[in-house]
């Protein structure tokens, strides 16, 4: 038993050398291999790298080719600015605001300025007693308030650039005449925007009024309104008459594609496609209102829409503009905007249904005359309509004596 215990140790013994062995001579190879390794790697010379690259991708270079502008079909969107007389009234009011916005960037900037000199000012006072403070806390503020004078230049150069381009192609003062002093109001009741003439109402300041004479106009027509204030409370109605027509955004209705193509129909339109008919049928009356069958039920999902159910007839208020929407009245409610595709039109009706005849309407709003040209009236209050031959939106009615003008979309027929 002594023997053959003797031999399994023996044994074991020889399995260990043996192992031991190809360990060392494992990592005899491994050495050998790093070090020739290490010699590459010490061989490696970046220059002459660079020069097998550019032998091996060496090819003819060819500048690229300049690309031409391309204006677009359906815009304006030229080399050249338009200088049109809607333009320049674009153009200079842009103007006005550029120039507000960089004198108020050089006030920043000079602002900002000052803080910086009190900030190395601290910092130095800082870095003389650690006791005082954190100089490396001003630091941060110095690298902060560098940042924010950077970006007030880019603003203040970006201002600059727009300015000259829009001084090189109306002059220095554009349109010369009196600007609006316009801030941004909220209309909770239908408003007449006296640029577009189209309703302006809302709580999420849906547009402006001047502070100076009253002038009410969307976000989107702000730019557009001609510097023509009076700055005489209620002169803004003298103004409606004076208002430059609104030009289209595309350059020609005729190089739109079909499918682009405005198909909406102002109710102007249809009042005289009315008349027409009318005065072939023999008929001396006026037409000045359009009534519209509902064919499918509108739930309202937004504020200043209408809820309307399949039978309804709607007074149409204003035609659809190009938004598919259309501002209706049913009898007794306010007016609302509904799809024009739920809509068809109907039939007309007559401000004055015979000649002689005199026709009321019902205020279904309060309104406060802007002038002496317009009528104040009270919900609920009945005007005699003496004529709706005025400018569009407006109808002029008596009540108390006093004949003036009132918007016509606060009222209804009885």
């Amino acid at each position: 038993m002594q023997a053959l215990d003797e031999s399994r140790i023996g044994g074991l013994k020889e399995i260990w050398e043996g192992y031991i062995n190809l360990e060392s001579k494992l990592t005899a190879d491994a050495q050998a291999h790093l070090g020739s390794t290490l010699n590459a790697v010490h061989a490696i010379d970046s220059s002459v790298d660079s020069a097998v690259f550019v032998r091996s991708n060496r090819a003819p270079w060819s500048a690229p080719v300049d690309q031409a502008f391309e204006s677009s079909p359906t815009f304006n969107d030229t080399e050249e600015l338009v200088v049109d007389d809607n333009a320049r009234v674009f153009l200079s009011n842009k103007l006005m605001k550029l120039r507000r916005k960089e004198a108020q960037s050089t006030v920043d900037i000079n602002s900002r300025l000052k803080d910086m000199e009190g900030l190395y000012n601290l910092k130095e006072a800082y870095s003389g007693n650690n006791s005082l403070g954190d100089p490396e806390e001003v630091n941060e503020n110095i690298l902060e308030t560098a940042r924010s004078i950077t970006l007030l230049q880019t603003m203040g150069a970006l201002y600059e650039s727009e300015i000259n381009t829009i001084v090189r192609a109306i002059g220095e003062t554009g349109v010369q005449n009196q600007p609006h002093d316009f801030k941004a109001a909220s209309f909770t009741i239908p408003t007449s925007c006296d640029y577009c003439q189209s309703t302006i109402w809302g709580i999420a300041k849906q547009g402006f009024t001047c502070r100076d004479c009253g002038y009410n106009c969307h976000s989107k027509c702000e730019m557009k309104v001609p510097p023509n204030c009076s700055n005489v409370k209620g002169g803004a109605k003298a103004q409606r008459t004076s208002v430059i027509i609104p030009s289209s955004t595309f350059s020609t209705i005729a190089s739109l594609p079909a499918e682009l193509t405005p198909v909406a129909t102002p109710i102007s339109e249809l009042s005289n496609r009315a008349s027409t008919v009318l005065h072939e049928s023999g008929s001396n009356n006026s037409v000045d209102v359009v009534q519209a069958h509902v064919i499918y039920d509108y739930d309202a999902t937004n504020p200043g829409e209408l809820s309307v159910k399949a039978g309804n007839v709607v007074t149409v208020v204003e035609g659809d503009d190009g938004s598919g929407w259309v501002m209706c009245r049913l009898k007794g409610s306010a007016p609302g905007l509904v799809p024009g595709s739920y809509i068809e039109i109907e039939q007309f009706y007559e401000a004055r249904s015979e000649a002689g005849a005199v026709q009321k309407v019902r205020a279904l709003y309060d309104y406060d005359a802007q002038s002496d040209l317009e009528l104040t009236i009270r919900q609920g209050e009945v005007i005699v309509l003496t004529s709706t031959d005025c400018s569009e939106g407006w109808w002029e009615g008596t009540l108390r004596g006093v004949t003036a003008q009132f918007p016509a979309s606060y009222v209804e027929a009885l």
